[in-house]
C-alpha cells in the first residue's frame, strides 16, 4: 500500500519530498498540510514533544490517523515541520527589519517588539521551536532526527545572528555600550525564548499585551544603551 510505503522511507528523505497527491489539488494539498502541523503546534505545546502522540494530533485537528500518514510519515516529521515554520515565521519578521536603513537602536527596538508579537501571534509555533532546540541541546533525538534538527538548527542561528549583527552595529556607532556582542546576545535572545515559557496568551487582554511588549523592549533597550 502507499501508506506503507511511504512509512518505509527514511525521515530524512520523507522530509525533502512531497508526499503522492493522489487526486487532491495542490491547493488541497497544501491546506490540509497546514491544518495538520497547526494542529501538531497546539499538541506539542500542551503537552511536550516526549507525551504527545498522533492519537493526540488526531484529536485535536479532528481527523482519522489516516489524513496524517498520508501527508506525513511520523511524529518527529511533523515536529521538524512546525520547527520550519516558526522559523519561516521568525525569519520573514526580522530580515527587513534588519536590513532596512535606520539605525542599530531603531532597528533593535524594532526587531525586539516584532518578535514579542509574533510569539503572541503564533505561540504554538514558537513554544515547539524552544522545545526543539531543547532537545538538540540535550541530544534527546535520535541519529536521524538529529540530522535533520541539525539543519533547523542552522537556520535558527541565522535568526540569531541577525540581532548580534544590530548589536554589533550599535557600539560601533557608540548607540550602544561596549560589551561581549556574544553575551549581549545570548541574554536578549533568553529573554524572548523565555516569554514562550511565562506568557500565557488566552488570559492577557489586547492593553495587557501591549504593556508587556513595551515593558520588555524598555528593559532590553535600557541594557544595551550607552550610559
Amino acid at each position: 500500500m502507499a501508506t506503507a510505503t511511504r512509512r518505509g522511507k527514511t525521515l530524512k528523505a520523507s522530509l525533502s519530498e512531497k508526499p503522492s497527491q493522489g487526486q487532491m489539488l495542490p491547493e488541497a494539498v497544501e491546506e490540509a498540510r497546514r491544518r495538520i502541523v497547526q494542529a501538531a503546534a497546539e499538541a506539542f505545546m500542551k503537552n511536550g514533544y516526549g507525551a504527545t502522540s498522533i492519537n493526540d494530533i488526531c484529536l485535536q485537528l479532528k481527523a482519522t490517523k489516516g489524513m496524517i500518514y498520508h501527508h506525513f510519515d511520523s511524529k518527529a516529521e511533523l515536529f521538524f515541520a512546525v520547527h520550519q515554520r516558526a522559523m519561516d515565521i521568525n525569519l520573514g519578521g526580522m530580515v527587513p527589519i534588519a536590513r532596512s536603513g535606520q539605525s542599530a537602536s531603531e532597528r533593535l527596538k524594532a526587531m525586539t517588539e516584532e518578535q514579542l508579537r509574533l510569539i503572541i501571534l503564533h505561540f504554538p509555533y514558537m513554544c515547539a521551536a524552544r522545545q526543539g532546540v531543547e532537545l538538540y541541546l540535550l541530544g534527546s533525538t535520535t541519529p536521524a532526527e538529529r540530522l535533520i534538527l541539525r539543519r533547523l538548527i542552522v537556520r535558527r542561528r541565522e535568526f540569531e545572528q541577525l540581532f548580534r549583527s544590530v548589536i554589533e552595529d550599535g557600539m560601533r556607532s557608540g548607540e550602544f555600550r561596549s560589551v561581549d556582542s556574544d553575551i549581549a546576545n545570548k541574554s536578549l535572545l533568553g529573554v524572548l525564548n523565555w516569554f514562550t515559557v511565562w506568557f500565557q496568551p488566552q488570559r492577557e487582554k489586547a492593553q495587557d499585551r501591549d504593556k508587556i511588549i513595551s515593558g520588555i523592549v524598555d528593559f532590553i533597550m535600557s541594557s544595551v544603551a550607552k550610559r
